[in-house]
């Protein structure tokens, strides 16, 4: 019990912070420290709005667990990045 309320703390008190935390609130539900940490990782790596986009697109794609989804959004912005660079 204690640890899902310090969960939720977390995640509220970097939703006020972190745009890309309060999308994937808002679209998934809370998310765990685990993925709180993670998307902000992301966030600082690319734009807060290409994680955006690609969470839209792994969440249409479905996925059953969210450690999962984090895998696959940071997988596509790696390759999204190198694609770019590639192309300059």
């Amino acid at each position: 019990m204690a640890i899902g309320k310090a969960q939720k703390n977390l995640s509220e008190a970097m939703t006020a912070e972190e745009p890309v935390i309060s999308f994937w609130t808002d679209l998934i539900g809370t998310p765990s420290e685990h993925v709180c940490v993670e998307l902000t990782s992301l966030s600082t790596r690319y734009s807060a709005d290409e994680v955006i986009d690609w969470i839209k697109i792994v969440y249409a794609n479905g996925f059953s667990d969210a450690d999962k989804a984090i895998e696959r959004i940071s997988k596509a912005l790696e390759l999204d990045y190198k694609y770019n660079q590639s192309n300059l």
